[in-house]
């Protein structure tokens, strides 16, 4: 069965990433939290290193230090949301770009870069101390590196592309729910009217008894 185009948009879960969306790519001056501890995020990001035989992206620094060991829990509800954003919009990417390296090492960070919202008086949200260390086109956040020089200007194409996306389907997914919230008082009226005919009719039997 096809489902029709407005009840897609009030579907919970196209709401959901809409408003994902939304939240993840407004500012926010707040502090960061993280679970470096004493360690910091150059630290640990010099040990994902080592441990992975490469240089680690943004997004896998951001999960190692904004998750908690014990429980892999998230450190605050931004973060999750960041992250998840992130996820759901490099899928939406990668299905939708041509470009075979669009999920490359290179490509990954500048992807995260321009989802949390680029520098902000230097620093990126998450990144601690490797923002200095962050230059777009370039795959290591630990040491010298070389511009990667691959598909870095169509994943911003895309990148954007995908941001004007989901302002539409935002737009649309508040137009829809406009609608059925008046679609729906006006059933609750009728209902409402109902039953004030009833109560009227049974009142009259009551008399004329």
């Amino acid at each position: 069965m096809v489902v029709p185009f407005g009840l897609i948009w009030i579907d919970p879960s196209y709401k959901e990433i809409s408003n994902r969306a939304k939240k993840n790519r407004a500012s926010s001056k707040g502090g960061v939290v993280h679970t470096g501890g004493s360690i910091s995020i150059d630290e640990h990001t010099i040990w994902m290193a080592e441990e992975l035989g490469r240089d680690p992206t943004m997004d896998e620094v951001f999960l190692k230090t904004h998750t908690k060991k014990n429980d892999n829990s998230w450190v605050d509800k931004r973060a999750k949301k960041t992250y998840k954003h992130f996820k759901v919009s490099c899928s939406m990417l990668e299905a939708s770009s041509s470009c075979s390296q669009v999920v490359n090492v290179e490509a990954l960070s500048d992807i995260w870069v321009q989802f949390v919202g680029g520098k902000n008086k230097r620093r990126i949200y998450g990144a601690g101390d490797i923002s200095s260390l962050y230059r777009s086109g370039v795959a290591s956040l630990v040491a010298d590196s070389r511009p990667f020089r691959g598909c870095t200007n169509v994943l911003s194409q895309h990148s954007n592309e995908i941001a004007a996306q989901i302002t539409a389907f935002e737009e649309r997914a508040n137009a829809a729910e406009h609608e059925a919230r008046e679609e729906l008082w006006k059933v609750e009226q009728r209902r409402q009217e109902e039953l004030r005919k009833v109560e009227q009719q049974s009142e009259q039997r009551t008399t004329e008894l």
